[in-house]
C-alpha cells in the first residue's frame, strides 16, 4: 500500500526538528507539537497550550503519555520527557531520543544507540550500531556488526544478529528475508513460517498480507495457511477489524471474513487508527469511519494518522490538528 505524505512530513520535520509525527499505540499519545507565533509549544487534546518550548531546539512525537523535547544545557544535549500535565517525568543526556514504546525509550549518543527505562536509567551503554523501538517485548538491533537481531526489555540480546532484513515483532511474528524470499520468525528467532513469499507485511490481528507473484493474499499466524481464496492487487494491514485492499483501480476495505465493508472509491487508503482511516480522494485527504462515512469532505493537502484522539493535517502549507469528527482543535497556522 502506498503512503504519500511528503508535505506533512517536511512540515513536521521542521516543527519537531527531528522526526515525523506519528504513533498512537497507547491511550495517551502524549502532548502534541505545534507552533504558535513562530515558537514551539506542546498542546493537549483540547488544543490548550500546556508547555512553551521557547528554549528547546527540537521536540519529538509523544507516546505512552510522554513527549520528548531537547534543550542545550552545560554543553550537552538534554532530553526532557514531558507528562500530559506538562511536568517533566525524567531527563536523559543524549544527542537524540525518542518517545517510549513498551516502557523503553530509544536514545543515540555519538552515533551509537541504547535504551533507557521510564526513570531515565540506561539499560545498557550506548554501543548498538542501529536500533528500532520495542514492540511486544523485543527491539531489533544491530550490535557490533551490520545484521539484525533482537534485544529484550532488560537490554539482553536474545536473538543474535544474523539477519540482513528483519521486521518488528507483531502478533508474535517478525518478518525476515532469506535468499530473496520472506518468511516469519517467532520472538525467539525460530522460523515460524518458512520464507516462501516474494513480499510480506507485518502481522496484525492474526493476519499478514503476503505476495506471491503479482497477487497479494492473507495468511494466518500459526502455519502460514492462506485465509480464504481472495487475492488482491495490493493489500494493507488489518486494524480495528478492517483492512484496505485494492481489487481493481480504487482502494476499498474488507473485514476479517474478507467481505467488502467500504466500497472501492479511494485513490489511497491507510489502515484504521483510533476509529478513523486516512483516505485520499481526488488528490485531497480526509478520514473515513468504519461504516464508510467521511468525517468531512476531502479538504486537506496531507494528513497523519490519529494518535490519542487527534490527527495532524496540512492546509496551504500550514499544520493543524483535528479531532475524530474532523473539527479543528488547532487551526493550521505558522
Amino acid at each position: 500500500m502506498t503512503r504519500r505524505f511528503p508535505i506533512l512530513l517536511l512540515l513536521l520535520l521542521a516543527l519537531a526538528g527531528c522526526d515525523a509525527f506519528g504513533g498512537g499505540e497507547s491511550a495517551s499519545a502524549g502532548l502534541y507539537p505545534a507552533v504558535q507565533n513562530g515558537e514551539r509549544v506542546l498542546i493537549d487534546r483540547s488544543g490548550r497550550v500546556v508547555v512553551d518550548l521557547g528554549e528547546y531546539s527540537a521536540v519529538r512525537p509523544g507516546a505512552e503519555g510522554l513527549t520528548p523535547a531537547r534543550r542545550w544545557t552545560n554543553g550537552q544535549n538534554v532530553w526532557d520527557y514531558f507528562e500530559d500535565s506538562g511536568e517533566v517525568a525524567f531527563s536523559v543526556v543524549a544527542d537524540e531520543a525518542w518517545a517510549p514504546r513498551d516502557g523503553r525509550a530509544r536514545v543515540r549518543t555519538d552515533g551509537k544507540f541504547a535504551f533507557v527505562d521510564l526513570d531515565g536509567r540506561f539499560l545498557l551503554n550506548p554501543y548498538l550500531n542501529d536500533a528500532r523501538d520495542f514492540s511486544e517485548g523485543r527491539a531489533r538491533v544491530k550490535t557490533t556488526g551490520w545484521q539484525w537481531g533482537f534485544l529484550d526489555r532488560s537490554g539482553s540480546v536474545v536473538v543474535e544478529p544474523q539477519f540482513g532484513e528483519l521486521g518488528d515483532l507483531h502478533d508474535g511474528r517478525a518478518r525476515f528475508e532469506r535468499d530473496g524470499k520472506v518468511g516469519f520468525l517467532d520472538q525467539n528467532g525460530q522460523v515460524a513460517i518458512q520464507p516462501v513469499y516474494d513480499a510480506a507485511r507485518d502481522f496484525s490481528e492474526g493476519r499478514a498480507a503476503v505476495r506471491q507473484g503479482q497477487r497479494w493474499f492473507y495468511i494466518d499466524e500459526d502455519d502460514g495457511r492462506p485465509l480464504g481464496s481472495q487475492t488482491f492487487i495490493s493489500a494493507g494491514d488489518f486494524a480495528e477489524g478492517r483492512a484496505p485492499v485494492r481489487t481493481e483501480n480504487a482502494w476499498e476495505y474488507i473485514d476479517a471474513d474478507g467481505d467488502r465493508v467500504i466500497g472501492p472509491q479511494f485513490d489511497t487508503a491507510r489502515p484504521f487508527e483510533g476509529g478513523r482511516a486516512a483516505v485520499e480522494i481526488g488528490g485531497m485527504w480526509t478520514f473515513v469511519r468504519p461504516d464508510g462515512s467521511l468525517v468531512r469532505d476531502p479538504s486537506f493537502d496531507e494528513v497523519e494518522d490519529f494518535a490519542g484522539g487527534l490527527a495532524a493535517v496540512v492546509v496551504d502549507g500550514q499544520t493543524g490538528y483535528v479531532d475524530e469528527d474532523g473539527e479543528y482543535v488547532w487551526f493550521p497556522r505558522d
